[in-house]
């Protein structure tokens, strides 16, 4: 597996290099990969927790697969030898006739079961397979390569990078009227937990301070050199509650929003503005008992 390829021939090269020596920065580098969870299906799924998704194989076609398994056609070999690789080919084709509208990408080293000879496309009969059924499907040998043919340029956006070219006086304004936005049970609630007794009257928001430390972001390319990021940006608030006899109270919390912007690789040209009210709020604390 990949992971543990490049995990020994890391070892490998920090023993050649204390065969000259000590060097101190040798010894953080191998605590980081003793701590690289050793279960590569394991160590994805931490990664793509929240994108993750196993393909099932109950709606592959038994006919069809036995067709395959007969007359030897790929992912089955020559020899008749294939029966997981086939059903994982079919469950495929199921799966991207859902998804007629993404950009899917297959991975495999398998050059027997998926590839043509050289492991750089798949086989002539697996990609008649698709424009059977007109569907569309990327395909790469290795995560190394899918990085290098279809996401290497999207690296040029480091954190530094959108922190420096982000117009935050236009954002802060915009974040700004985002958090005055959200909704109102977010407040009510607040309030309830933190003084400990139900509210529901007027408030406004006092404060609104961005932190660049936990700007988030992902970037994906929409056309020629257009790019979008995903901004996902948080901070700190003050609400003020209107209480009775012209008292008020101040609360302070976390908030969180998203918006996009569009750009090329030398400047954001245009921020969408949008702030939807389900992917904006305020932290809130326990309820309180």
């Amino acid at each position: 597996m990949e992971l543990e390829i490049k995990k020994n021939n890391l070892q490998k090269a920090l023993s050649d290099i204390l065969y000259f020596g000590n060097d101190s920065s040798v010894y953080s580098i191998t605590h980081f990969m003793e701590n690289i969870n050793p279960n590569y299906e394991t160590h994805l799924y931490n990664i793509f927790s929240h994108h993750w998704e196993i393909l099932g194989h109950e709606g592959v076609d038994i006919s069809e697969l036995t067709r395959r398994a007969i007359h030897r056609v790929r992912p089955f070999s020559t020899k008749g030898e294939g029966f997981r690789d086939a059903t994982i080919w079919l469950s495929i084709i199921n799966f991207l006739k859902k998804k007629k509208n993404n950009k899917n990408v297959f991975i495999s080293n398998d050059k027997k079961a998926f590839s043509n000879g050289d492991n750089q496309e798949l086989h002539a009969i697996l990609k008649n397979d698709l424009a059977n059924n007109q569907l569309e499907l990327l395909f790469c040998n290795s995560i190394g390569e899918f990085l290098n043919r279809h996401a290497a340029e999207i690296f040029f956006f480091t954190k530094k990078w959108v922190i420096d070219h982000i117009d935050w006086n236009k954002i802060n304004k915009q974040v700004w009227e985002a958090v005055e936005t959200i909704h109102c049970g977010y407040f009510f609630t607040l309030y309830e937990r933190i003084i400990n007794k139900p509210w529901d009257y007027y408030y406004e928001v006092r404060k609104v301070e961005i932190n660049k430390d936990w700007l988030d972001y992902h970037v994906y390319k929409k056309e020629r050199d257009r790019y979008v990021i995903e901004l996902h940006i948080s901070g700190l608030t003050s609400i003020d509650y209107f209480l009775e006899n012209d008292e008020v109270q101040t609360i302070s919390t976390n908030f969180f929003t998203e918006t996009i912007a569009i750009c090329t690789k030398n400047e954001i040209l245009e921020y969408s503005g949008n702030y939807h009210e389900e992917e904006s709020g305020i932290a809130l604390p326990e309820d309180i008992f």
